[in-house]
């Protein structure tokens, strides 16, 4: 599997990332609650928003591999690139088969 070259495991990162799912998990909780029971348009848009930006986290890894191997990348922005898809890294290789198989997938066709 082909990874950001810089990409590493770092406890802390896992640490941030952790509470920002929790936070994420909560924020969501709330936004419902918004879209529920007071049938608020900001409250909708912003849902839409936050699950277009969680479909396009995980899609845009593959350019990024792209532009990394092909050296177009300048090392600090590549530097920030592992460090934003280092959940992804770390979650790749132990994820279950189904998913680890259309990662390999969906890499396959920037490479």
């Amino acid at each position: 599997m082909t990874y950001l070259p810089g990409a590493r495991y770092n406890g802390g990162v896992t640490i941030v990332f952790t509470a920002l799912g929790i936070v994420l998990a909560a924020f969501a909780v709330w936004l419902t609650v918004r879209i529920v029971n007071r049938r608020e348009k900001w409250a909708k848009w912003t849902a839409a928003a936050l699950v277009l930006l969680l479909v396009i986290y995980p899609l845009s890894y593959g350019p990024a591999v792209l532009l990394s191997r092909r050296g177009q990348m300048p090392t600090p922005v590549e530097d920030f690139c592992a460090w934003i898809y280092s959940p992804l890294t770390a979650i790749a290789p132990i994820a279950p088969e189904p998913m680890k198989g259309w990662f390999e997938l969906y890499l396959s066709v920037w490479r």
